[in-house]
């Protein structure tokens, strides 16, 4: 994510990918001396006088390359702009002279760039201070047949996610998705929008399951709404607390009430609800239960 004396140019022009130059300036490293092929950077753009601020993600090639993926802030012609919540403010449209450096800044202070629940112990994806447990399943809360099953999380750090893991301990139905979604605030306790979610996961099947999301999705610090649909009634591998490595849940403490919530969805549907606004039958858990192990990685 950071990392020091990192510098290349860039012959780029406009408002996408950008393609670095083979050679850094003397007493700098290029991107790929320190990175590796799809890694998320917090990055610097500096074109004359003009300044960009953000997090992208890298790809090795002949010439390594730079996707900006959320802009936090710009100066461009002498006007400032930051990005407002979810929305990335408008990336610069470069001159085709410009040096991309690797930088702490204010949004790498206090708050740290990490991801979210990515460990490498048994079952393949849990870190080893988590407790889970395999046998409380979602059927002893209620059936995730053909709906949502979602709760809200807080995530504490900025986190990019393209990839999501789950472990089925007992297999129903043929397939789950699972999605992220932004939280719907006011008095709903409800999904907002969906941010993105996976193909098919098989549920035929037990043992560690993975998917890639439809879009990388790029996490600002706060609340947001981690959720499943499948057409059956798989059990799944669950935390047994109600916290996550970078990540935390809604207790009965909060203003949510419960961790679980469920909303009825479409029979036969081929994707996951576009939001929690027009689910019925949506309510929680009559009691704090515990959560479905959901890992998510760049």
């Amino acid at each position: 994510m950071l990392a020091n004396w990192v510098k290349q140019g860039t012959s780029t022009t406009g408002t996408g990918a950008i393609t670095l130059d083979g050679t850094p300036p003397a007493g700098y490293v290029a991107f790929k001396d320190v990175f590796v092929d799809g890694e998320v950077v917090l990055y610097v753009i500096e074109d004359g006088n003009n300044r960009e601020l953000g997090i992208g993600k890298l790809t090795s090639g002949a010439n390594w390359t730079l996707t900006r993926g959320f802009v936090f802030e710009t100066l461009s012609g002498g006007t400032y702009t930051r990005a407002s919540g979810l929305t990335s403010a408008s990336p610069l449209s470069l001159s085709g002279n410009a040096v991309v450096t690797v930088d702490a800044a204010t949004h790498s202070l206090g708050t740290f760039f990490r991801t979210f629940n990515a460990g490498a112990t048994v079952p393949g994806i849990l870190p080893a201070n988590t407790v889970v447990d395999t046998t409380y399943g979602l059927t002893e809360q209620f059936s995730a047949t053909d709906a949502l099953v979602a709760w809200p999380a807080r995530f504490n750090h900025f986190t990019t996610v393209s990839k999501a893991y789950v472990e089925v301990t007992t297999a129903a139905g043929t397939k789950m998705r699972i999605g992220i979604y932004t939280d719907g605030g006011g008095a709903s306790f409800r999904p907002g929008k969906l941010l993105a979610e996976t193909g098919d996961i098989d549920t035929s099947t037990t043992g560690v399951k993975s998917a890639t999301l439809s879009a990388t999705v790029f996490l600002r610090p706060g609340w947001y709404w981690l959720g499943f649909i499948a057409d059956g009634d798989p059990t799944l591998r669950t935390f047994s607390g109600t916290t996550g490595d970078g990540c935390e849940f809604r207790g009965t403490t909060g203003v949510y009430g419960q961790n679980i919530h469920r909303g009825a969805y479409t029979t036969g549907w081929t994707s996951m609800p576009p939001d929690g606004a027009s689910l019925s039958g949506w309510g929680g858990e009559s009691a704090v239960k515990e959560i479905p192990a959901i890992w998510l990685v760049p």
